[in-house]
């Protein structure tokens, strides 16, 4: 069991995420800000969208062969054996799991500095062992791993609490709105 953090921390974390709303809102009604700070975020919300279908792959005994991402927001992950029932819906409820996870444990856990540096660590590595047949998806990969790990290290705690907020609230709310729009 955990120990109960602060209450001053707690409180900072529902501020600090109420802030990371109020910008996804903002991001999203304003046209400038939607189409260019969103494009990224599209394609890291497709990388993982197929990492999850990659990991459901291993997780049900078959293999994760590797993953695209394209330019255009598409994605495609290759995989051979698993569970298909379990692999096939894997890359919404993944990236919707991300999200929430992500979400969860910046807002609980006073390590957001932590966090940041293993999630950039975890996706850089992910990146090079999994996504060597596409530039994007290598590309999305190292970019996010290394500006998670960059604000890890040279951010202040409150910063980098908003960013990773603001990366999970995207990567859920897109995961199911992607769903709808198809």
């Amino acid at each position: 069991m955990t120990p109960e953090l602060p209450q001053t921390h707690q409180r900072r974390s529902l501020w600090l995420s109420l802030l990371a709303f109020v910008l996804v809102f903002v991001i999203w009604n304003v046209p400038a800000l939607r189409d260019t700070i969103l494009y990224p975020v599209n394609l890291f919300v497709t990388y993982v969208h197929e990492a999850g279908h990659g990991i459901a792959a291993i997780l049900s005994g078959g293999r994760f062969l590797g993953f695209e991402v394209q330019a255009g927001g598409g994605g495609v992950a290759m995989t051979q054996g698993g569970a298909r029932w379990l692999i096939l819906p894997a890359g919404y409820i993944g990236a919707a799991l991300f999200g929430a996870v992500l979400f969860y444990l910046v807002n609980r856990y006073h390590r957001t500095r932590a966090i940041a540096l293993g999630l950039g660590i975890f996706l850089i590595a992910f990146s090079l062992v999994f996504a060597l047949g596409s530039w994007v998806a290598v590309l999305v990969g190292v970019a996010f791993g290394a500006a998670l790990i960059a604000a890890g290290q040279f951010l202040p705690g409150s910063i980098t609490l908003v960013l990773l907020n603001l990366l999970a609230i995207l990567t859920s709310l897109n995961a199911v709105l992607d769903i709808i729009t198809l």
